[in-house]
């Protein structure tokens, strides 16, 4: 019987394998980090969070959510998934008026890859106007699976 997987705190990588019905394991990783400031004179695109994961060539699942805050007036961001240095699934963007205006994201997709070791992010690919803040309260979530 496997261990039961416990989150750890903030700035810690969680890996794990977890045995399925049919045979196969789960693999997966997922970082949970604490707030993460980008600065808008950043040369882009400029990583927020990122994971590695080495897979088997099954297609992955890459997830990533949280909230984005505006430290200036007027400013926009924009942020997408990576793989390694490709964009991959749509990119989104916000843009406000005021200062300190948190927005919510949440962008995921499927990644059809050869097995490997890649490194999945979250880039800000665009930034105008002034820094953004990632995480008002908490730092964003990657996660990042092997369909099997």
């Amino acid at each position: 019987m496997p261990a039961p997987i416990i989150p750890g705190p903030n700035n810690e990588l969680i890996t794990g394998s977890l045995p399925t019905q049919y045979g196969f394991t789960s693999n997966y990783v997922q970082s949970d980090t604490g707030s993460v400031t980008i600065a808008s004179s950043v040369t882009t695109p400029a990583s927020v969070i990122s994971v590695s994961i080495t897979t088997t060539g099954n297609p992955i699942h890459v997830e990533c959510h949280g909230d984005m805050k505006n430290i200036s007036i007027n400013s926009t961001c924009r942020v997408g998934l990576y793989r390694d240095d490709t964009l991959i699934g749509k990119s989104i963007q916000v843009q406000s008026s005021n200062a300190n205006q948190a927005f919510p994201y949440s962008l995921s997709c499927i990644d059809n890859v050869n097995s490997g070791t890649y490194t999945y992010s979250l880039k800000v690919t665009n930034i105008t106007g002034g820094n953004f803040a990632f995480g008002s309260f908490d730092g964003p979530n990657l996660t990042v699976f092997e369909i099997r």
